[in-house]
């Protein structure tokens, strides 16, 4: 499988270098997942059905998206009139964080506590909801480590100013509605709420009822009943 290291030099000549780290316009995760999706720059920021399109290669859209779905909704309705569409989905696995200095020294990398997975996608499904089912429409996950890049100066607010991706990444894709099935663990136990459902994922209460709303919209779980006031789902049997 392609490394992120192994495309460094392709996107280096697309404009990425360590010594402008916060000057691009397009992020580098963002950039570096094009490249990593087709190395060729002629299939990347390519304009169908007055759209401009992340990625075409071999007839078929790549979308990169990390959050809120339901900003690109009329966008990939659109595509799929046309053409198949892979929305991609970057999540940053585990997290190498330096600050730079006044002059533009790297200090020593520290790792970041908390890790994330693929799991996280389900949060964002809710936001194509019209969409889902589509047979020309699928996802692919990708989870990877990355290198963050930090202000430590006075003269500018600390925070991140830019995160590159690097090494090989996890892939996972997902075809059919019922493929998300996988990312729910199995301590899950029914009839489960949504409270139990975030525990499970490790995600936030807001995330879980997102979640729990594409479980809904793709007719995976459906509710059954309450205890107190919170509802109480169980999975729908997928047809083999």
């Amino acid at each position: 499988m392609r490394s992120f290291d192994d495309i460094k030099d392709l996107i280096e000549r697309d404009g990425w270098k360590q010594e402008s780290i916060g000057t691009q316009s397009e992020q580098s995760v963002h950039r570096a997942i094009k490249y990593w999706i087709s190395p060729d720059p002629t299939t990347h920021e390519v304009r169908l059905n007055g759209r401009i399109t992340d990625v075409f290669l071999d007839g078929r859209v790549h979308e990169i998206q990390t959050r809120n779905f339901a900003a690109i909704a009329a966008k990939i309705a659109a595509l799929l009139e046309r053409y198949p569409v892979t929305i991609v989905y970057p999540v940053n696995r585990k997290k190498t964080i330096y600050s730079i200095g006044p002059d533009g020294s790297v200090g020593k990398g520290r790792v970041a506590p908390r890790h994330k997975d693929a799991s996280l996608i389900l949060a964002e499904l809710h936001g194509l909801k019209g969409l889902l089912g589509d047979p020309g429409l699928d996802f692919t996950v990708i989870t990877f480590d990355a290198s963050e890049y930090r202000s430590a100066s006075s003269q500018t607010p600390k925070g991140r100013i830019d995160l590159y991706p690097c090494g090989t990444p996890e892939v996972r894709r997902f075809g059919a509605l019922a493929d998300f099935r996988e990312l729910i663990p199995d301590t899950l136990c029914e009839p489960f709420t949504v409270k139990e459902l975030a525990k499970a994922l490790k995600m936030s209460a807001v995330d879980a009822a997102r979640t729990a709303l594409f479980l809904r919209d793709a007719h995976l779980a459906e509710v059954i009943g309450k205890t107190g006031r919170a509802y109480l789902y169980r999975w729908i049997a997928v047809a083999p």
